[in-house]
């Protein structure tokens, strides 16, 4: 995989991850109305968000960790099923 495509797919999930953070505190810190639960059900959307997020970059520094290291041989699909547990 070319290196530019890996920096890039790190770059995309981590705005991500920055987008859902910075929702998050917006809902948290300036909540609006009392007892809305659409509120809710947004924080759990944003939620959802980060958690994914931070589980594809860390599979994308998986990736990286594995292509920068000579000794192990590419990266395997049953690698990525432990991907967020470093």
């Amino acid at each position: 995989m070319n290196t530019d495509i890996i920096h890039a797919l790190r770059l995309h999930h981590e705005a991500k991850r920055a987008e859902a953070i910075a929702n998050l505190n917006i809902l948290i810190d300036h909540p609006v109305g009392i007892g809305d639960h659409p509120q809710v059900e947004e924080a759990l959307k944003w939620l959802d968000q980060l958690d994914d997020a931070t589980s594809q970059v860390q599979t994308v520094m998986k990736i990286i960790l594995r292509r920068d290291s000579r000794d192990r041989p590419p990266l395997q699909t049953e690698d990525c099923k432990d991907c967020g547990e470093e």
